[in-house]
């Protein structure tokens, strides 16, 4: 689940990465 703390948590790293949740919706970092 996308929760505003794993947003906020959510560190850069080599490759661009999706933090997704269950309705399909999603965050490039």
């Amino acid at each position: 689940m996308l929760t505003p703390s794993a947003v906020k948590n959510a560190k850069p790293k080599a490759k661009p990465y999706k933090l997704a949740d269950e309705r399909g919706m999603y965050l490039l970092v």
